[in-house]
C-alpha cells in the first residue's frame, strides 16, 4: 500500500465526530454533522490530505451544496447560507466552519479545542485561535459537503443568526443599519437576479430577525457564552 493511501486508509478509519473525543492516537480527526454528508468520502480525503504534508496547516474544509431546492426556503438557503452558484476560490487563513472538515487534532488541542462554554460560533472561535497561534485553515471549494436536512423558514433564520452573530453577539444600530442595507443591495438583489422573486421577503427579514434575536436575549438575560 502505497503512503498516500496508507494515510487515506488511517483517517477514514477515524470515527466522525469532534476531535475531542477523537481516538488519542489519531493524528487528523474528519468532522461531519449528522446533516451533511461528504460527497465520495474517499474523493474528499484525497483532495483534504495533501494540505497536511505542510506541518503549518491546522485544518482544510469545504464548501456546501444542498441536496434539494424544491421549495423557496431550500433555494434561500443555498443562495444565501451556502453561497451556492457564487464562483468560490481556495482561501488561506480562512473562517473555519468544521461541519465538513479535517482537522490536525494536536494542534486543535494544543490550542484549548472547542470552548464547551460557548453556545454557537464554537468553530469560528477555533478557527481564530489557530490562525493567532500562526496555523493555516484552508478553505477548498473542490471538498463538497452536502447537506441532507430539510429546514423550516423558522430554523433557517436561525442558522444563518448562529453563522453571523459572532460569539459575543455584539449589537449596534451601526451594524443593524449596515445589515438592512446589504439585505436589499446585496441578498435581494441577487434574488431577483435568480429570477426567485418569493426569496425577496426572506432577505429583507433576516437583519431584522438577528437584531431582535440578539435583543431578546440580552434583556432575557441569555448571555452567549454558558456560566
Amino acid at each position: 500500500m502505497t503512503a498516500r493511501y496508507h494515510r487515506l486508509a488511517t483517517l477514514a478509519a477515524i470515527s466522525l465526530g469532534l476531535c475531542l473525543v477523537s481516538p488519542a492516537s489519531a493524528q487528523l480527526s474528519a468532522q461531519l454533522s449528522t446533516r451533511h454528508l461528504a460527497r465520495g468520502e474517499q474523493a474528499f480525503l484525497e483532495i483534504a490530505l495533501p494540505w497536511f504534508d505542510d506541518p503549518q496547516v491546522a485544518a482544510v474544509f469545504g464548501r456546501f451544496i444542498a441536496a434539494r431546492s424544491e421549495t423557496t426556503v431550500d433555494r434561500w438557503r443555498s443562495r444565501h447560507l451556502f453561497k451556492c452558484g457564487k464562483e468560490q476560490a481556495i482561501s488561506h487563513r480562512a473562517s473555519l466552519i468544521t461541519s465538513g472538515a479535517v482537522i490536525r487534532k494536536s494542534i486543535c488541542m494544543a490550542v484549548g479545542g472547542y470552548d464547551p462554554g460557548l453556545r454557537h460560533s464554537e468553530d469560528g472561535d477555533l478557527g481564530e485561535r489557530l490562525l493567532a497561534a500562526g496555523y493555516d485553515v484552508i478553505f477548498d471549494p473542490g471538498l463538497i459537503v452536502v447537506s441532507v436536512a430539510k429546514n423550516t423558514l423558522g430554523q433557517v433564520l436561525e442558522r444563518y443568526w448562529r453563522w453571523y452573530a459572532g460569539k459575543n453577539e455584539t449589537i449596534s444600530l451601526t451594524a443593524y443599519f449596515k445589515q438592512i442595507v446589504y439585505s436589499i443591495k446585496v441578498m435581494a438583489v441577487q434574488d431577483i437576479g435568480a429570477r426567485d422573486p418569493l426569496c425577496v421577503p426572506i432577505s429583507l427579514l433576516t437583519p431584522h430577525y438577528q437584531f431582535w434575536r440578539s435583543l431578546f436575549r440580552k434583556v432575557l438575560g441569555n448571555p452567549p457564552r454558558q456560566s
